[in-house]
């Protein structure tokens, strides 16, 4: 492997504090106080542009490294520019390429502050923070109660964000949630962690969002009984461990399997079963439009035209072939196969380190997700996506460095 020039994890030092208080309180605008008091521009045109400038300051007496997959997202925006020639809404492409560019300068910002420093911790709890005060937000405003958050009908237009919205950001949050507990390995993280996600399963059924249910149960299940280890001398820890897991799981399960037959989403589900989906509709006609025009596509922000429904297709992998073609669908697969090439062969040199099994259970399940959301788009995503990716290299210089122990047994990976 060849050695890259990143200053080692356990010998980074820690970030600076009002730089982190400034991640937090972008991520925390980004994500929940921007929409709540129409503050977006905040977020757009302040937050987000002071973040990229101190970055780059930050970064720019040495630039070179951990930018490939940063240099195919910026692919994407350039081919986008061809979308000029064939668009029917120009608004629509103007959004497009407002939401591509803010996504380009989301994903360097992560890359260029964790290279010699530690922002990691600044980063999830950021995620973390945002998404309980959306919850918070919701129950003030009655979008739920807890009494009957699984039966209760209404529209699902009703919330301050899409609907879909809230499970994105819980099931980040969910993952911010395993690599602190790596870290830290406290009773406050312990107790989150047992709290949070079941907090994230009432606002999946809250909002009917069938993703938000099966991959935040995936990702606890696997979290818990795949990554988490007890590290002890005493013979009857683990087994101990295990057998309290499996309890705890059983009696969530059954609780939940409760809840959902009673649910309002389960009568979606089995709608979706019985029927053609509508999501399976939109994939299908971009499908179609890709076709129509499978070199270039049929321009950015445009896809929604060639839908009966007037929507985007909810899904990242025909939705760049139907507006960008073929070279958007190659430059989309790099970008999503990069990292995850590093993080599998970093595996298979240490199959111990948790935080490298975390990221690879975080990818292959944020690659499941883009079959529902269009995430290569947006900042909220590329940030986060980004900062998984800067956490790779990180783990990857100590690899060059031979620096492996440390990792496997302390985890200073989120080191704050």
């Amino acid at each position: 492997m060849t050695k890259l020039k990143t200053t080692p994890l356990s010998d980074a030092p820690k970030g600076n504090l009002f730089l982190g208080i400034l991640i937090i309180i972008t991520i925390m605008f980004l994500l929940a106080f921007g929409p709540y008091f129409n503050l977006e521009k905040v977020t757009t045109f302040v937050l987000l542009p002071i973040l990229f400038v101190i970055s780059l300051f930050i970064e720019l007496p040495k630039t070179k490294g951990n930018k490939r997959e940063l240099l195919v997202l910026t692919l994407i925006l350039v081919l986008s520019l061809f979308s000029v020639f064939n668009y029917i809404d120009y608004e629509l492409l103007m959004q497009g390429y407002s939401g591509l560019a803010g996504a380009v300068v989301a994903a360097y910002i992560p890359l260029a502050l964790n290279k010699k420093k530690n922002y990691f911790f600044y980063f999830h709890v950021g995620y973390i923070i945002a998404i309980v005060i959306l919850i918070y937000i919701m129950y003030i405003e009655k979008d739920f109660t807890f009494s009957n958050f699984a039966s209760s009908s209404g529209d699902r237009d009703r919330f301050l964000l899409n609907a879909n919205s809230y499970s994105y950001y819980s099931f980040f949050a969910n993952f911010s949630l395993f690599y602190l507990h790596q870290r830290y390995r406290n009773a406050l993280l312990v107790a989150l962690l047992v709290v949070l996600p079941v907090l994230f399963l009432i606002v999946g059924f809250v909002t009917q969002s069938r993703s938000a249910l099966l991959l935040i149960v995936a990702s606890n299940i696997c979290y818990w009984f795949f990554i988490h280890k007890v590290e002890s001398k005493n013979i009857f820890i683990k087994p101990a461990r295990f057998l309290m897991v499996v309890g705890a799981f059983y009696i969530m399960a059954t609780q939940f399997i409760a809840i959902y037959e009673e649910s309002n989403i389960k009568d979606r589900v089995d709608s979706s079963v019985s029927k053609k989906e509508s999501r399976e509709i939109l994939v299908e006609e971009s499908i179609d439009a890709f076709l129509q025009n499978p070199m270039l596509g049929v321009g950015l922000g445009q896809v929604r035209f060639y839908t009966s429904a007037r929507q985007f297709s909810h899904n990242s992998y025909v939705e760049i072939l139907a507006e960008q073609g073929i070279f958007g669908g190659v430059l989309l697969f790099f970008l999503f196969v990069i990292p995850f090439r590093n993080a599998w062969s970093m595996w298979k040199k240490d199959k111990r380190n948790r935080i490298i099994k975390i990221n690879i259970l975080f990818l292959l399940m944020f690659y499941v997700y883009n079959n529902f959301y269009p995430f290569y788009k947006f900042s909220f995503s590329t940030l986060y996506f980004f900062m998984v990716i800067s956490m790779n290299y990180r783990v990857m210089a100590q690899f060059a460095q031979k620096r492996v122990e440390p990792i496997s047994n302390k985890e200073p990976i989120l080191e704050s």
